[in-house]
C-alpha cells in the first residue's frame, strides 16, 4: 500500500561550509544559523520520509540533486502480500520435508554403493585440495575518504573493474583487497561506489603492488544545503482539471 508522497525543494541554498560545522548524530550543527542541518545524502527514500513524517518543525537539510524535485514515497506491504509470504513459507516447509526425505534416500544409496565397492576391494581415493595460487603480494589497501571533508566513508564498495571481485570499507573507511593472480594485468582498475557520491575509478600499476596507503579519493556530486520545502503530492482525485 502506498502512503503519502512528498516532493522536496531547496529554493535558497545555504553557502556555509559543511566541513566547518560541528558533527551531530543526525548531521551537523551550523553555528552561523544556530540550526541542526540534517544530512539526508546517505539515506534511502523510506528513511527520508520517516524523518519528514515524524518531524513537526521546519527542517534544514543537506540533500543531493537526485533527492530533490521528485516524488519521495514510502511503500508498505499489503495484507494480501503478507498472506502470500505466509503461504510461501508453508510451501517452503513442505518442500524442505520432501527434500530431506529425498536426501536421506540418496544417502542410503550412497552408503550401500560405497560398501559394495569396499567389499570388491575397490580403492577409494580422496581428492586433494588444489593449492591457492593467488599471491599475497597482490594487495591493495587504504581508505576511502571524502574529497572535501577528508572524512572516512564506511561501507563503500571497491570492485575490480569488469568483475564481481571486490571488498567494502569498514567503519573507519579502510579496506584491504587481495587481487587474484588470474586478474592481474599491467594496470588494474578499481571502481569505487558509495551512496550519494559519484562513481570513481582508480588505476593501479602492477609493479606498484603491494600498495599500503590511501589511494582512493571519492568526490561527491553537487549537494544543496538549506531550508527544506516539503510539498505534499496530491492524489489523483485531489487534482483539479
Amino acid at each position: 500500500m502506498k502512503r503519502q508522497s512528498y516532493i522536496l525543494k531547496i529554493d535558497n541554498p545555504c553557502g556555509q561550509e559543511w566541513s566547518s560545522m560541528i558533527k551531530t548524530d543526525i548531521g551537523k550543527f551550523c553555528s552561523h544559523c544556530s540550526k541542526t542541518v540534517v544530512d539526508f545524502t546517505q539515506l534511502t527514500d523510506n528513511e527520508v520520509l520517516q524523518i519528514i513524517e515524524h518531524n513537526s518543525e521546519k527542517l534544514c537539510g543537506r540533500l543531493t540533486q537526485e533527492q530533490l524535485n521528485r516524488a519521495i514515497q514510502l511503500y508498505q506491504p499489503t495484507n494480501s502480500s503478507l498472506f502470500y509470504r505466509i503461504l510461501a513459507g508453508l510451501m517452503l516447509v513442505g518442500t524442505s520435508e520432501n527434500l530431506l526425505a529425498t536426501e536421506n534416500q540418496m544417502l542410503h544409496k550412497d552408503i550401500v554403493s560405497i560398501a559394495n565397492k569396499i567389499n570388491t576391494n575397490t580403492q577409494l581415493t580422496a581428492t586433494k585440495p588444489e593449492p591457492i595460487l593467488d599471491s599475497l603480494k597482490n594487495i591493495v589497501q587504504g581508505a576511502v575518504i571524502d574529497f572535501d571533508t577528508k572524512e572516512p566513508l564506511p561501507f563503500a564498495t571497491i570492485l575490480i573493474k569488469g568483475t564481481k571481485t571486490g571488498t567494502a570499507t569498514d567503519l573507519d573507511g579502510k579496506f584491504k583487497l587481495v587481487i587474484p593472480d588470474s586478474l592481474i594485468t599491467d594496470k588494474i582498475y578499481l571502481v569505487i561506489t558509495y551512496v550519494g557520491y559519484e562513481k570513481t575509478e582508480v588505476a593501479i600499476n602492477k609493479n606498484d603492488l603491494p600498495i599500503t596507503k590511501n589511494i582512493v579519493i571519492v568526490a561527491p556530486p553537487q549537494v544543496l544545503m538549506g531550508d527544506v520545502i516539503i510539498i505534499k503530492k496530491k492524489k489523483w482525485w485531489q487534482r483539479k482539471e
